[in-house]
């Protein structure tokens, strides 16, 4: 049976959203396409690379290569980071991924990102992939907003959830959101417990009220298995092959969303009782 249209979104999390690529892994082993992706944050790094047609191994390769420090000391520590170098993390993804358009992408992709001139959370499908991307991770403190055609734009996690109503609007048949649970992540290496408790709180009520609003088919949370948030990028291997063994144990289930016939029938049934009724 042909798959259904597969959605993905990715919501951020650094070093750790690297375990996405575990998952896109199992993907590419079963022959499963993916027809849109949402990303969030540093997840919108690993959407873009794959929704560029990257494999998984050349996204892996690209972000080994983000240097990090293992401890901050103050706040101009952080900013003399890299990474909190629009110029040079744009810079960088163009030379390693190349510069592409949204209109010239293998899977069509949305960038999450909080738009602070309006204050309210946007989705960015044209122009220039690679500003959209960093701008989608733009975290305040650490990063300068990002300007783009006038609007000054940040990281997509302060404000978005999965948006999967959008993607389902797109023609996407099956949504699957990848999360990063929160519930054991300490603060030990991330910045302040001032700074990056409050941030965890707030992004775990959004992905709640999202959940509870605009549902995605599949939510699968990976665990934090002592992983170091922001930091430990040169850990792709290791977070990436965890990712690739929780991911396995869901994939039945997500195989019996996109092939299953009953399941085809049951989503047919209720579109056609919703036709009938409007028509009443």
């Amino acid at each position: 049976m042909k798959q259904r249209k597969l959605a993905l979104t990715m919501r951020g999390g650094g070093a750790r959203c690297l375990i996405y690529l575990g998952f896109l892994r199992l993907l590419e082993e079963e022959d499963i396409e993916v027809d849109y992706i949402i990303g969030s944050s540093a997840g919108a790094i690993i959407a873009g690379g794959y929704a560029m047609g990257h494999p998984v191994i050349r996204i892996k390769e690209v972000l080994q290569k983000i240097k990090f420090i293992q401890q901050y000391i103050d706040f101009q520590a952080i900013r003399n980071l890299d990474v909190a170098d629009q110029l040079k993390t744009e810079e960088h993804l163009r030379v390693e991924l190349g510069e592409h358009d949204f209109l010239e992408c293998k899977r069509k992709f949305w960038a999450q990102v909080t738009n602070f001139t309006t204050q309210t959370p946007e989705l960015i499908g044209t122009g220039s992939m690679t500003k959209a991307m960093v701008a989608s991770m733009a975290f305040p403190f650490i990063c300068d907003p990002v300007e783009i055609n006038g609007n000054l734009y940040g990281d997509g996690d302060l404000s978005g959830g999965p948006e999967a109503n959008f993607l389902r609007s797109q023609g996407a048949e099956v949504v699957i959101g990848l999360n990063l649970d929160e519930s054991q992540v300490t603060s030990h290496t991330v910045m302040s417990l001032s700074i990056a408790e409050p941030f965890q709180i707030m992004r775990k009520t959004i992905i709640k009220l999202y959940q509870q609003l605009d549902p995605v088919d599949i939510s699968l949370s990976f665990p934090p298995n002592d992983i170091d948030w922001v930091l430990g990028f040169s850990k792709a291997d290791e977070y990436s092959d965890l990712g690739y063994e929780v991911s396995k144990l869901i994939l039945p289930e997500i195989r019996e969303l996109l092939f299953s016939r009953k399941i085809y029938f049951m989503k047919s049934a209720k579109k056609l009782l919703k036709k009938s009724q409007l028509r009443q």
